[in-house]
């Protein structure tokens, strides 16, 4: 796109909105999510209250509600339930369960004491984080490299402590014994490691938090034993670290302090990172991965590690990766969950075999929305099929392309790429829809219904673009639940003015005028709340939704361009 085509953001008008005109509108609330777990209960990991010598290659249910987020260390699990509060099972050998207390192996779901508001949770080995929705981390577990960030490498923090001063947090990311944080500028801080994991060449702890330099604006982060996977807002990925098997996937076994760009890797919606090896998956549905391959956790049906990134064959459609310490999994559009690798425990399946060396689906799981592991165990965390109940489609709005997963009607979902013939919702996680419209954006709006659940990362909730796609003003939900208006010149990111009120429904506008001073303004309520004027060329399409990895609830029932 040529920079007389980008969007000139001159001024704001911010003002703020009374709680009283955000009135919820008339949708259905979400319905609880659950989470499976098989594999090794060794440590209590399974969560379901059964014996520490129990090994079990199917999915079961773990008797914990009201779940919106989950994610595994290498023998514990954290779960956000949807009123910020967050508890977790499993081992508790450096405080990772984060009681205050040597409370010892937890085989079914505890409540962490002392967190609150939190919007996200993220797990390294042994410890574990979480991040409030006022943008503060807070850490606990083990800290002998610094990862918990307290300036010391003391061996345990047994409760929730702040992660350095940072306040502008917007996702965080575990490693085996370092800790990310990504902030509302497309940063990246880190502590922990031995200097590469944080982007030095040190070779000393990293126990205050440093930036991590040489790197684009970034969206995503996967952290494995000694390296790091990023994702770039611009599709493309970026690794660092240690570099023995090939994970940095550079065509080298060379280690690297300076973040790298991975050759032949584009348009990049997710990533992911096991112990020593890396995965990623393209808006077309294709996996990659690359690094150590000793226990097919690869996928590619043999034991060969690779050091540049290979497609797994067999997968299409998928949409988000993952990865346990040596085995891997991919979730598709609608929902199916697929694993490959270690299986020793029967992390993957109940076959026999220590290692399965091709994607295989796995069984008695369906609408799957997140997925990962540890060391010899993995989870699920699946949306219920009635989440947001949704019953036709506005007149005049049948011509969408789908990108995501979108309910049609109440029983089933729509492929991906097929247009629904009924009112759509989308509901977390990849999804979204783009309609085409007419070559001229004279007073055109695009309204959607929002009720943030809660939102570990920023989240685009409606987009203009121009007829080749490109971003002309977008409006984002802050994990705060706070509106913000951007444009794409040079990312700048400007506030609207409203905080949308958490689990209510509201109604935003984001609209253009062609009039004797081009603007775009943002809505809320019917109240506007920002606006700015712009320079641009006719647009072609109004893209609602493209959310991801966030529990931001979007309903599109009263999507409308007018």
């Amino acid at each position: 796109m040529s920079r007389s085509r980008v969007l000139a953001l001159c001024s704001v008008l911010t003002l703020a909105v009374p709680v009283s005109l955000l009135a919820p509108g008339s949708a259905s609330a979400a319905v609880d999510s659950d989470v499976y777990t098989w594999g090794s209960n060794g440590f209590g990991q399974l969560g379901d209250g059964s014996a520490p010598t129990a090994v079990r290659g199917t999915p079961d249910l773990v008797p914990v509600s009201s779940i919106v987020e989950a994610s595994g260390g290498r023998e514990h699990v954290l779960a956000l339930t949807d009123d910020g509060t967050v508890v977790t099972w499993g081992s508790d050998a450096f405080g990772q369960l984060g009681n205050g207390l040597p409370l010892g192996n937890q085989s079914s779901p505890i409540t962490v004491d002392g967190l609150s508001g939190v919007v996200d949770v993220d797990d390294g080995h042994y410890h574990s984080l979480a991040l409030k929705s006022d943008g503060t981390v807070w850490g606990w577990g083990q800290n002998s490299l610094g990862q918990l960030a307290q300036g010391n490498d003391s061996d345990r923090v047994p409760s929730p402590a702040q992660w350095g001063t940072v306040s502008n947090a917007v996702g965080i990311f575990g490693g085996r014994d370092m800790t990310y944080v990504l902030t509302d500028s497309g940063s990246v801080l880190c502590s922990g490691g031995r200097g590469l994991e944080c982007g030095r060449a040190t070779g000393s702890e990293i126990t205050d938090p440093v930036t991590v330099n040489g790197l684009p604006d970034i969206v995503d982060i996967a952290g494995g034993r000694n390296h790091a996977v990023a994702l770039a807002d611009d599709g493309t990925v970026w690794t660092w670290g240690m570099n023995d098997f090939g994970q940095l996937g550079d065509d080298s076994k060379t280690d690297r302090a300076t973040p790298q760009q991975v050759a032949g890797l584009s348009g990049v919606v997710d990533v992911g990172a096991g112990a020593e090896h890396s995965l990623a998956v393209t808006s077309g549905g294709h996996v990659y991965t690359w690094g150590r391959n000793f226990r097919a956790e690869l996928g590619l049906g043999n034991t060969v590690d690779r050091d540049v990134p290979v497609e797994v064959p067999g997968l299409s459609g998928i949409v988000e990766v993952d990865a346990g310490r040596s085995h891997s999994f991919a979730i598709t559009g609608d929902g199916r969950l697929w694993a490959w690798g270690w299986n020793e425990f029967q992390q993957v399946n109940t076959s026999a075999d220590d290692t399965i060396e091709n994607p295989f689906q796995v069984s008695g799981v369906t609408d799957v929305v997140a997925a990962g592991g540890g060391q010899a165990y993995s989870f699920a965390l699946t949306e219920p099929e009635a989440a947001v109940l949704s019953d036709g489609f506005d007149t005049g709005l049948s011509n969408w392309t789908v990108t995501g997963r979108l309910k049609v009607d109440n029983t089933r979902w729509s492929p991906v790429g097929e247009a629904p013939s009924v009112r759509a919702s989308v509901t977390s996680r990849k999804a979204g829809a783009v309609r085409p419209l007419p070559n001229n954006l004279d007073d055109a709006c695009a309204q959607a219904w929002v009720r943030p659940v809660s939102a570990g990362t920023v989240s685009a909730l409606v987009a203009l673009r121009d007829s080749s796609g490109a971003l002309i003003a977008q409006l984002q939900l802050r994990p705060n639940g706070a509106l913000r208006a951007r444009s794409d010149i040079d990312k700048v990111t400007a506030a609207a003015g409203a905080k949308l009120p958490f689990n209510q429904w509201s109604k935003i506008e984001l609209c253009t005028s062609n009039t004797a001073t081009d603007t775009v303004s943002v809505s809320v309520g019917g109240v506007e709340v920002g606006s700015w004027n712009w320079t641009t060329t006719a647009a072609g399409q109004v893209q609602v939704g493209s959310l991801k990895k966030s529990t931001v609830t979007v309903n599109i029932d009263d999507v409308a361009v007018l």
